[in-house]
């Protein structure tokens, strides 16, 4: 199972296609919670949130420190960080069990992930680094800081 993340502000809009964009991975028994890290709205982001069912944290610290305290509360390994807004194309939901498979049953990290954006590719699943970035928190996989470099190599970004 895996938490997504989403980064909000003043999002009550843009939040609900990519809430609806989650509900295959909730039907499929991939998502274990969704968190919204909210920077402080004034609008009904966080009536979306709670009509969803995900946890609402707001805070009016910077975007990487309301990531980093939502992904300290999360209950599974894995997380995937979304912004308000972004849609997940179809097939992100076998594209991340693939992931976990590779992360899990791989020898090297490279290996991995250079399988998994092969297997992108092969969906014809565009701008990669917009649609999830997974990052294995119990130990098992990549270190956060090393993911984002992994994938940009292995992209040619």
């Amino acid at each position: 199972m895996l938490s997504v993340i989403i980064a909000t502000h003043e999002s009550e809009r843009a939040l609900v296609p990519t809430l609806a964009a989650l509900v295959p991975g909730a039907t499929a028994g991939l998502l274990g919670e969704v968190i919204v890290a909210d920077g402080g709205s004034r609008d009904a982001t966080a009536e979306v949130a709670d009509v969803a069912g995900c946890r609402f944290m707001a805070s009016g610290e910077p975007l990487g420190a309301r990531l980093k305290a939502a992904a300290a509360t999360t209950r599974t390994p894995w997380l995937m960080f979304l912004r308000a807004g972004c849609v997940p194309e179809p097939g992100w939901v076998e594209a991340a069990d693939r992931f976990k498979f590779f992360a899990l049953n791989s020898d090297t990290r490279r290996s991995y992930c250079l399988n998994f954006v092969g297997y992108l590719q092969s969906l014809e699943i565009t701008s990669l680094r917009r649609i999830l970035s997974i990052i294995d928190m119990s130990g098992n996989a990549a270190q956060p800081e090393n993911n984002a470099g992994m994938l940009d190599t292995a992209i040619g970004e």
